[in-house]
């Protein structure tokens, strides 16, 4: 053919990239083809369910795929030992988001010692999300050379603390979100938080480029009045450092907002600013 192959190439991959089903039908139509899109399939790999964890991690160790995978979202509960070893394997990540609690798997790592043990280590981008964060965690865990992290803050004040202390030690930390939800109940409110940021913003004055507050509920007024507090505190106390702030609403799904962004090459980073 006198097609140009480079522009042949991305129309499959365009094509492998728009669905997972095309993906694998494509990738059996030649070897070629196969060599375009076999490795989309694996570009971008979420697993939410207990079987999905125990079956990409049987298929990975028999066909070798792990170190296709860029972008790596677990948000099953378990079987924390295969969470453990999947993280280990796929050596090649460029993003990771944990939905599963962070206190069983310091646990199950600590017994099984690696080079990576007890930590996430490998993705300059990270995201701790709901059940990641709900029962507290050790903030020392996450690497210090992540310079993208995202982490959905717990109830109590005294953990928040510790994470904000730590965001404040990370030597290439460039962009940093926080997600909370409002409602009657939560203690927290925009005042108790911004107190806790302020020292991580004049630590981190010369290299945080971004501060993100995703903010969740159930009432989409309360919510927009909170962003619109945020604002206003931003440009109050710009002089603070408060004008890396940006404030917006979290999806009601986190996990399937982190999937979509990630296949399509998109980055909450880039929406906010």
């Amino acid at each position: 053919m006198d097609f140009p192959v480079e522009i042949l190439r991305e129309i499959f991959e365009l094509a492998a990239l728009s669905d997972n089903k095309s993906a694998l039908n494509l990738s059996l139509t030649s070897k070629w083809v196969k060599a375009w899109t076999y490795p989309l399939l694996y570009h971008t790999v979420s697993l939410s369910t207990p079987r999905a964890v125990r079956c990409f991690l049987t298929s990975s160790e028999t066909k070798g795929t792990a170190s296709l995978v860029r972008n790596l979202g677990i948000f099953a509960s378990g079987p924390m030992q295969s969470i453990s070893r999947i993280i280990t394997t796929c050596t090649e990540l460029q993003s990771l988001a944990c939905g599963f609690s962070m206190p069983s798997y310091t646990s199950v790592t600590a017994r099984t010692p690696t080079p990576t043990s007890c930590s996430l280590a490998m993705p300059h981008e990270q995201h701790l999300l709901g059940a990641a964060c709900r029962d507290g965690w050790d903030p020392t865990m996450i690497n210090p050379a992540t310079s993208h992290l995202r982490v959905s803050l717990p109830h109590e004040v005294s953990v928040q603390e510790s994470v904000f202390a730590h965001a404040a030690t990370m030597p290439c930390l460039t962009h940093f979100a926080i997600v909370y939800r409002i409602s009657p109940q939560r203690q927290t409110t925009v005042a108790s938080l911004s107190a806790q940021i302020r020292p991580l913003l004049t630590a981190k004055a010369e290299t945080l480029q971004l501060l993100l507050v995703q903010i969740m509920g159930t009432d989409d007024a309360s919510i927009e009045a909170e962003i619109d507090t945020w604002h206003k505190l931003r440009d109050q106390q710009a002089s603070d450092h408060f004008d890396k702030l940006v404030a917006i609403k979290a999806p009601r799904l986190m996990s399937r907002e982190w999937e979509d962004m990630s296949k399509h090459g998109n980055k909450i980073w880039d929406i906010a600013a």
